[in-house]
């Protein structure tokens, strides 16, 4: 009995001497502040670009017609709304035997939203510049419509653009009706890479409800030519937290892509013959007779 004493007192010893003996209450506090700090370390990892809070969210479906697409901790990073019509306009089998080449215009559109006959797929980070969505749809996905999107400033103020529309085709989809001149393939063609459109503030989003025409073109006249005519659409890249619509920036609804380039056509061909016109009128105007030197 005297010896299992000795022991108990020993090993008290031993405790006290590597470091202090802790009470029953005082172990349940170390643990809860153990788990408290691996708990903030866990969600420092997650918070956002500005150090707010990031919180793993529950995916939610967006609203019946509006498409988005998820960053990799599952925000919506890109929400769109996009009802568009294409003519493509592309090299065609032409006379009795198909022997000739020409051109023939057929139209398609983006078929309405039931959640099943378009699925959309895209790209987006948080610490990228660059964020799209497209739009696939027809038998074996014959056609894709991506919208391309690109943050910038203008000064101190964050905006962002659209960068690129870009349509992808099957040429052996039923809609050619077999008349391609050439087999096969998957055209892509997309507008003018050196141009960008629309420009909005960062934190509101683009609508537009009346018809907006673009022109794409492929690398070369055997990709054809599209018209994409977009009837609505609604866009907001590489949004915050909110994962919802942004204020809206509503475009001009006279807006025209292809009359900007029109009207600067006709005003370098009036530059042009102006310029020429006088270079002319100064060559063959007869010169003035020098009266102060005649006899």
């Amino acid at each position: 009995m005297i010896m299992e004493k000795l022991l108990l007192i020993c090993a008290a010893l031993l405790l006290v001497l590597n470091g202090r003996v802790l009470t029953p209450a005082e172990g349940v506090e170390d643990e809860d502040a153990k788990i408290s700090a691996k708990r903030e370390a866990t969600m420092s990892n997650i918070k956002g670009p500005g150090n707010e809070m990031r919180v793993p969210p529950t995916k939610i479906a967006p609203p019946s017609g509006t498409r988005a697409v998820f960053d990799s901790e599952g925000y919506p990073c890109v929400l769109a709304e996009a009802r568009a019509t294409f003519l493509i306009t592309f090299p065609a089998k032409l006379g009795k035997k198909g022997t000739k080449r020409g051109t023939k215009t057929v139209s398609v559109a983006i078929p309405e939203d039931d959640g099943k006959a378009v699925k959309t797929s895209g790209i987006c980070d948080s610490r990228s510049s660059l964020a799209n969505i497209t739009y696939t749809w027809g038998k074996d996905d014959h056609f894709q419509f991506t919208v391309t999107f690109e943050k910038g400033k203008v000064g101190r103020n964050d905006v962002w653009r659209v960068k690129e529309f870009a349509l992808k085709y099957d040429r052996s989809d039923a809609v050619f009706n077999g008349t391609t001149f050439l087999d096969g393939g998957q055209p892509l063609v997309v507008t003018d890479p050196k141009k960008l459109h629309f420009q909005v503030p960062h934190e509101m989003s683009l609508a537009c409800d009346s018809d907006k025409k673009f022109d794409l073109f492929g690398k070369t006249k055997d990709d054809g030519s599209v018209v994409a005519i977009i009837h609505h659409m609604k866009f907001h890249p590489f949004l915050g937290m909110s994962g919802t619509f942004g204020e809206v920036y509503w475009c001009r609804p006279d807006f025209d892509e292809r009359v900007p380039i029109a009207v600067g056509s006709v005003m370098a061909v009036m530059t042009v013959v102006t310029v020429a016109g006088y270079a002319l009128f100064k060559k063959f105007r007869p010169k003035k007779a020098d009266y102060d030197t005649m006899e």
